[in-house]
Parts: structure tokens; C-alpha cells; sequence
């Protein structure tokens, strides 16, 4: 029915001319060439399709007394940028009536605006228990308790006027849901947080409110009514759970909500991915008191089925959430399980647990929500098993400390129940080729635990004695690029026997880690020197670099590794070394050096050559350079003779003799190099001498 539809596909840019009110329904649909649109002043209008379906249009410009768009205005269209007298926030409060399907504008880029919007912080009451506020940067936040009402319409919303200016909402702790149409057609959030007292997100909540770029989820939300998020996008979610495994907490998912499912899930502390679900139920309360322990009592099935032993085979990772804010996961195999057939009771003990991070005591009252994850047969099962209580107090235990000692030092710590016997930690008793450092047994057997106890552990081989050479150190001239400071270390065996690692060079068979007052570097020797053993070690050149301070001790252990990476000496006694106060280790750079500027140490005359010096930043090395001596009438001291000389030598001579003086000092002028006639004063005739000189360089040239 357009008089220009044959245009649609040719026309590139269409201007609405000033005294036009209104873009009619489908006037410009489907016109899909455009380069621009242009709006006068006088259109208020945008009428239904009007411009839908237009692909990518560059650049619109935006008549600024539009109050009416009408749905689907751009459907289908895209604009890249915008240009108006008001910016999108306050063109937005303009309106009176903004129909569905129009992110576009929101989406585009909007320039020129000579007015933007401003947020006029602002705060109430929304009932007895529940107040809102928001700043002047747009931030709104819902605080108190209870649910937020439900609105009929959005002009009911007590923040209504702000639904183009907020930049972030906050619902905060307490605020069990978010009403029916509370942010619908908020279009300029980037952010909402919901704090985890939230459980219900109420019918278009967050409907029509195009894209939010980041979206903090409850963990706790079991009811999302339909449309919550209709024609909104969210970009990323950060939740306790991912997207899967917070579906599992769902009582209720009304439809329209697929822009949940399409964000990006982050933070996730409980995790679907790659897992399938378990059914999985509670027996009675899920926990009770029963054999003098407490247990957790869930009902698993695979393929319809209670598989008893693999069950019990496998190990459980158990989190449980308790509605008094706890959180707490633990990693166990089932202590005994009931096999009904099609149906059983898997029992679980966290209490009994040894170790503190991996035990687990119910609060008597507090209802649980459990979220296991258990793979069996290759396959990685998860499900959430909810309101777990125990109706008594729990039963507890007493737990011990227990240290293990390896050799005199402390290798490892864990717990024992009371009257139990302590477990000797995975990995204590390493083990090495015949010729390498080997732990075997215990000292003493363990005794079932009545306190803190600590165990020694001696091994086959007692290691390494570290001893220093001399004082254990100096600045040695020899070294690599020259004087280099080095660490001298003596390590024999336990029985005190020389090594054997300096012959036929052994110890290069080796890789080394000195422990320095507690600090591992990893350097191996440079060099070695047969007489009992020394091992030199050039810290200051590794890439763990160790560098002494003056008037400190330093206690030094010495590992040895076999090149495949296991122990073949550890020592046990450590070497002692002190240095002196005032001392300084020598570095010596290896390769070229990083020099500073020059510096003169003394000038040149008529006479004698001078010198001058630079000085490595790194190691200190000096390099001297002379520096050549000076012609007689190079007044200035530049290297040639020329006019300047002479205007020197003027200067020189119109100030008084204390001028003069400083002039020299500052080597503004050069004092022997200024009688250019050679007759023991400084005159005017210098000045010819100069000229003559100059005169005589020319005439050669």
C-alpha cells in the first residue's frame, strides 16, 4: 500500500521532513539498503513496524520530541549509532508510551546530546518492613525483610521514575522475593545483585529490560514465575551453583525464562557440568543418632536399582547447606548400608571424620540441604537431597594432634580420634634407588591417641653433614668473568665419608637446592676442589639468586637430586656461616657490562692529558679512558678553535678577577689554553692569536 515500496530495496536514506508528526505502521519496513534515517523535531510518533526489518542501518537521527513508540518499531532492525538532542537515559523519561520489541535504540550508540539524564538521589518506604533507596550514580537498593509486593502495573512501583536511570539494584539481606513487575523495563542496568535470603523472582520481574551485563543469583531462588526475564538478556551469572545444578533447587520455572540458560554461569561452587543426575532421596530425616555415631541416611539408586557395593566401593564428595548460613564439604566412603533390593540406606559418619576440614557435626534443629557427587563406573553422578535434620544433639568426639617427625624435622600433621591409633600420613615413607636417600619404619609404634603426641621417624639413611670450607665463603678472583663471591660447602654422607662427588666431575651427575634460613635456591656448584670435598656455589649468579647480608648467620641445608628428579642425599645437619659486619659480596658481571655516564676524574691542559671513568650499575667495574690534551687557544675547551674561543676569551676578560676565577673552576673557560699568544698573560692580543690561528687553519685547508 506505500506509494514507495518499490524502493524498499534501493532506497539508502529516508528523511522525514519538518511539520511531519508521525512515522505511520510499516512505512519503512523491509527497506533494507539504508545508510541513514533522519527525523525532524516535529515527529512524536514511531508507529508499529515502522521501521522493522530493515537489517543494519548506520545512522538514525532521533527527533528529540518523540513520546510514542509503538511495538516493534525495529524488529529485526539494528542501528549503530544514534544521534539526538537527548541522551538515551533521558530521551526514555520523554516517553509515555515505549511498546515491546524495541532494543534497538538501547543497543545503539547514542551521540550529540546537549542533555543528558541526572539521577536526584531519592529514597522510601515500600510497606512496614521494607525501604528503597537511590544515589546519584543510580544505584537502587531494596532493604528490610519479607517479600516485596507484587504491582499490577509498573507505574506503581514506588522507583518507577527511575526505571531508565538506575545503573545497578541491590536486594538486600532479608528481602525474601522480588515482586511481580518490581524492575520490568529497567533498560540501563548493568548490574543486579540478590542476596541469598531471596527465594522467589516473581512474574516479569526483570521482563523487558534488554540486556543486564551481570547478574549476582541467590543460591537459594526454588520459584521463578513465568516471564521473569522476557525479552531480557543477561550476559553473565555468578551463583554458588552452575545453571544445571541450581535447576535441581527448582520448585517452580515458569516459561519465558530461557535467558537464564543462556547467560554464562561463573562462580560456581557446585558444579552439573559433566555430571549426570543420581535419584536420590533421605531415609526418615535424613540424620540420626544410631550405633553411638551420628550418621546421614540417603536412599541413591543406579538404574533403578540400590547397587550395595558399589555404593560402598566409592568415595562421596558430601556439601551440606544449613539454613543457618553454614557450608561445609566433605570428601568420605559410607560407613554401612541397609540393601533392601530396589531400594537401601546408604550411611554416611562425617562426624568421626579425623581430620577437621573433612568432618562434618549437624547442629541439632538446623535443616540441611546435601548436594553430593560420586562417580561410579566412570561416570560422574550429582544430585541435591533437601530438609536433612537431627532432632538430638549430635554425638561428638575428641581428636588429637599428631606430629611426625622425619629425621629431626617436622614432616607432616594430621588427627586422631581419641582411642584410636594414629594413621601414618600418605607419602611420609618415601622410597629411592638403593644408592639415593630411603626412609624406613618408625621408632616407636604407634599408641592408640589419649593426647597431643609426636612420633620420630628415622630413616635407613641419615643424609647429608654439611660443613662449611674455612669461614664457608669469600670473593674469589677466579670465578666466572672474574671475582665472583661464592658459598664454600663441604656435604659428606651419614657415615662422614667424602661424597665421591668431585671425581671425574660427579656432582655435575647432580642438581642442587641449598635451604637458606628457610629459603629454598635452587644453584648448582661452579666448580668443585678435591681436597675434602668443596663444592663451590656462585649464588649471586643464579637465577634463584642469593645475595649475603653483612652481620647475619645463616643456617644452610643442602638437597641433592638425581637428574630424574628423586632425593639422593638430604641433609640432616646443616652447615653454620657468618658474615662479618661491613662485609660486601663481590659480583662480577658475566658477558658485556651495564656502564653509567662518564665521569672526569681529572681535566686535560695545554700539557697533560686527562681522565675520565664510567662504572657498571650491576657489578661496580670501572673503565678508565684518557682524554686528550688541549690546543693552545681552544679558550672553551670544545676540541677545536674558533670564533667562540675568542668570545670566550672577551668574557673572560670583562669581569673581575673573583669572576674570572669561578669561570675557571667551572671550566667555562680553560686557564693555560687562554694565553694563545704564549706571553704568560691573559690580553687582548690573545684574541689576535686566535684569529692568526684561525686564519692559518684556513689558509692549510
Amino acid at each position: 500500500d506505500r506509494p514507495w515500496d518499490a524502493y524498499k530495496a534501493l532506497a539508502k536514506t529516508i528523511t522525514v521532513g519538518e511539520g511531519v508528526t508521525s512515522v505511520g505502521k510499516l512505512s519503512f519496513s523491509h527497506f533494507t539498503g539504508l545508510e541513514s534515517i533522519s527525523l525532524s523535531d516535529t515527529v512524536t510518533t514511531l508507529g508499529y513496524d515502522c521501521f522493522a526489518y530493515d537489517g543494519t542501518v548506520p545512522y538514525l537521527r532521533m527527533s528529540k520530541n518523540v513520546t510514542v513508540i509503538k511495538q516493534g518499531t525495529v524488529w529485526s532492525t539494528t542501528f549503530t549509532t544514534i544521534s539526538c538532542y537527548y541522551d538515551w537515559k533521558l530521551f526514555q523519561m520523554n516517553l509515555t508510551e515505549l511498546g515491546n520489541y524495541n532494543s534497538a535504540y538501547g543497543n545503539a550508540t547514542w551521540v550529540d546530546a546537549v542533555e543528558t539524564a541526572k539521577v536526584e538521589p531519592a529514597s522510601g518506604t515500600v510497606n512496614d518492613t521494607i525501604n528503597w533507596a537511590i544515589d546519584a550514580s543510580g544505584n537502587l537498593t531494596i532493604t528490610g525483610t519479607g517479600d516485596m509486593p507484587d504491582y499490577a502495573a509498573t507505574k506503581d512501583r514506588p522507583w518507577d521514575a527511575y526505571k531508565a536511570l538506575a545503573t545497578t539494584v541491590t536486594v538486600g539481606e532479608g528481602i525474601t522475593s522480588v515482586g511481580k513487575l518490581a524492575f520490568n523495563s529497567f533498560t540501563g542496568l548493568e548490574s543486579v545483585t540478590l542476596s541469598d535470603t531471596v527465594t522467589t523472582l516473581g512474574y516479569d520481574s526483570f521482563a523487558h529490560c534488554e540486556t543486564i551485563p551481570y547478574f549476582k543469583m541467590s543460591k537459594n531462588v526454588t520459584v521463578i514465575k513465568q516471564g521473569t526475564v522476557y525479552n531480557t538478556t543477561i550476559t553473565t551469572i555468578s551463583c554458588y551453583y552452575d545453571w544445571n545444578a541450581f535447576q535441581l533447587n527448582l520448585t517452580e520455572i515458569g516459561n519465558y525464562n530461557t535467558a537464564y540458560g543462556n547467560a554464562t554461569w561463573v562462580d560456581a561452587v557446585v558444579s552439573l557440568e559433566g555430571k549426570e543426575v543420581m535419584p536420590c532421596g533421605k531415609y526418615g530425616a535424613g540424620m540420626e543418632n544410631w550405633s553411638n555415631e551420628t550418621q546421614v541416611l540417603l536412599t541413591p539408586t543406579l538404574n533403578s536399582a540400590y547397587e550395595q557395593s558399589k555404593f560402598l566401593a566409592a568415595t562421596w564428595t558430601l556439601t551440606f547447606e544449613g539454613s543457618d548460613g553454614s557450608s561445609k564439604t566433605v570428601t568420605l566412603k559410607p560407613s554401612s548400608s541397609y540393601n533392601g533390593g530396589t531400594w537401601g540406606i546408604l550411611r554416611f559418619q562425617p562426624c568421626v571424620e579425623a581430620e577437621p576440614e573433612n568432618r562434618f557435626v549437624p547442629v541439632k534443629g538446623v535443616t540441611y540441604k546435601v548436594t553430593f557427587v560420586v562417580e561410579i563406573d566412570g561416570t560422574v553422578y550429582t544430585n541435591i537431597v533437601k530438609n536433612l535434620s537431627l532432632s538430638v544433639d549430635p554425638i561428638t568426639h575428641i581428636f588429637y594432634e599428631i606430629t611426625w617427625m622425619v629425621d629431626g624435622v617436622v614432616a607432616a600433621v594430621n588427627h586422631c580420634m581419641e582411642g584410636k591409633i594414629p594413621t601414618v600420613p600418605e607419602g611420609l615413607f618415601e622410597e629411592y634407588d638403593e644408592d639415593g636417600y630411603h626412609v624406613m619404619g618408625a621408632a616407636e609404634d604407634p599408641v592408640p591417641a589419649t593426647a597431643d603426641a609426636t612420633y620420630n621417624v628415622v630413616s635407613q639413611r641419615v643424609g647429608l653433614t654439611v660443613k662449611p670450607w674455612n669461614s664457608g665463603y669469600e670473593n674469589w678472583p677466579g670465578g666466572t668473568g672474574g671475582t665472583q663471591f661464592q658459598l664454600l660447602l663441604c656435604p659428606d654422607d651419614y657415615t662422614g665419608a667424602d661424597l665421591g662427588l668431585i671425581s671425574n666431575d660427579a656432582w655435575k651427575n647432580y642438581t642442587f637446592v641449598l635451604t637458606i634460613n628457610g629459603t629454598d635456591y635452587a644453584i648448582n656448584p661452579s666448580s668443585a676442589y678435591s681436597a675434602g670435598g668443596l663444592l663451590r656455589f656462585e649464588t649471586m649468579l643464579a637465577e634463584d639468586k642469593f645475595t649475603p647480608a653483612a652481620g647475619t648467620v645463616y643456617t644452610i641445608y643442602m638437597t641433592i637430586y638425581n637428574l630424574d628428579g628423586t632425593v639422593a642425599y638430604r641433609t640432616t645437619t646443616p652447615a653454620e656461616v657468618a658474615f662479618p659486619d661491613g662485609f660486601v659480596p663481590a659480583y662480577t658481571c658475566v658477558g658485556e657490562h651495564t656502564y653509567g655516564e662518564w665521569v672526569v676524574v681529572t681535566y686535560p691542559t695545554t700539557t697533560k692529558e686527562g681522565e675520565r671513568k664510567h662504572t657498571c650499575t650491576v657489578c661496580g667495574h670501572e673503565e678508565p679512558e684518557a682524554i686528550a690534551v688541549i690546543q693552545v687557544g681552544d679558550a672553551n675547551g670544545d676540541g677545536t678553535i674558533s670564533i667562540a674561543d675568542i668570545t670566550a676569551i672577551l668574557d673572560y676578560l670583562s669581569v673581575t678577577e673573583e669572576e674570572q676565577a669561578q669561570m675557571i673552576a667551572d671550566r667555562t673557560v680553560v686557564e693555560d689554553a687562554l694565553d694563545a699568544d704564549g706571553s704568560g698573560s691573559i690580553s687582548i692580543a690573545d684574541v689576535t692569536a686566535v684569529l692568526e690561528i684561525i686564519a692559518g687553519s684556513a689558509a692549510e685547508g
